[in-house]
């Protein structure tokens, strides 16, 4: 039983690194990783418990059953042997008292004496050693018990200090579990300041989105995105209008806005939008469509689409879970924003965002 959970807790191991190399289940890899090594340690401390069964207990009983067997059979022996010799010996004087009767020998009666004396001698041999028999037969009940005491008190050992391993451990996975549903919304509606609790699996919000400006070469400058801003599945003049209309219902003072710390030239795509150094960017909508976002440079009314430089699986939290339900069914390359007749000149950086958001990000 130990080979076969430490075979099947190895497969879960491997499945928990296979998992670490995706973008979107690094999270569950950990957490299969965590919760295999657990399981591998705690049935290392069992097999320690039964090795320690089979070398106290087995073994020992084993040894102390030739021992016995031996010892009873030359305990038996010895009192059958002395037995014999008791009894001949009250048949020979049970013999000749006949025959001092027969001859009326004056020394009857202290014959008859030694007669029943030896009687007595039998009855009190016999009786002793029922005593003996009887004590070693309770001696090894209670070496049976005892060292099963001792087996008892070694898995109470083992299970209250595995229960203890398991409740440290058990809330964390069941946190990062719940936490992986959404990752993404998980990482807007948290405070800046907010850091993981001891334990965590995944980084502070704070590094994740520090490294995840960094990757569109801007900086933070102010706000947080939207979280009542819905989700959309393109980004064309309908995502420019709900946009706007999120900005007019009185969201603009949470929209997210970056700092350009690189600039993004204008390239031939003229639906793409370019940005200099210093230039601060809006984001209109806080997730991403298509590897798409939309924003607007700050003092213009007009929205372009933006991409990002990495996966924002990448960035948002290698230790975070998957992307939405429906990512899945979408194209895995991202697709070109719809243009709109408001659209002016833009600029690209490399690759693309897979359907997930910029993280909020306090001032």
């Amino acid at each position: 039983l130990s080979e076969a959970a430490d075979v099947y807790f190895t497969a879960v191991q491997k499945i928990g690194e296979q998992a670490l190399q995706s973008s979107t289940s690094q999270i569950l890899g950990e957490i299969l990783i965590q919760m295999s090594e657990t399981q591998m340690h705690l049935n290392r401390n069992l097999e320690i418990v039964a090795e320690t069964f089979h070398v106290d207990l087995l073994q020992h009983m084993e040894k102390n059953t030739k021992l016995d067997v031996q010892f009873i059979n030359d305990s038996r022996q010895r009192f059958e042997k002395e037995y014999r010799h008791r009894v001949a010996s009250i048949d020979k004087s049970m013999m000749d008292l006949q025959k001092m009767e027969s001859r009326r020998d004056k020394n009857v009666w202290e014959l008859k004496e030694n007669i029943i004396h030896l009687r007595n001698e039998l009855q009190v041999f016999a009786s002793e050693s029922q005593q003996a028999a009887e004590l070693e037969e309770k001696r090894r009940y209670r070496f049976l018990a005892e060292k099963h005491q001792l087996l008892s008190n070694t898995l109470l050992q083992f299970y209250n200090k595995a229960r203890i391993v398991i409740l440290n451990k058990a809330p964390l996975w069941k946190e990062e579990l719940e936490a992986s549903h959404n990752p993404v919304q998980n990482v807007l509606n948290s405070p800046p300041s907010q850091r993981h609790p001891s334990g965590r699996l995944t980084p502070t919000h704070l590094e994740n989105q520090c490294k995840f400006m960094k990757s569109f070469g801007l900086s933070y400058v102010t706000g947080s995105a939207s979280p009542g801003l819905s989700h959309s599945n393109s980004f064309g003049e309908q995502a420019a209008q709900r946009a706007e209309a999120g900005s007019k219902e009185g969201n603009s003072s949470h929209l997210l806005k970056v700092q350009a710390v690189v600039p993004h030239v204008t390239g031939s795509n003229k639906t793409l939008l370019p940005f200099g150094i210093g230039d601060v960017v809006t984001v209109l909508l806080p997730e991403a469509q298509n590897g798409w976002l939309y924003g607007k440079l700050e003092g213009t009314s007009i929205g372009f689409p933006l991409r990002s430089s990495r996966s924002v699986d990448n960035l948002v939290g290698q230790s975070t879970a998957s992307a939405p339900d429906n990512y899945w069914q979408k194209s895995s390359r991202p697709q070109s924003p719809v243009s709109s007749p408001s659209s002016v000149g833009a600029g690209t950086l490399p690759n693309s965002i897979s359907n997930s958001a910029i993280p909020s990000m306090g001032t």
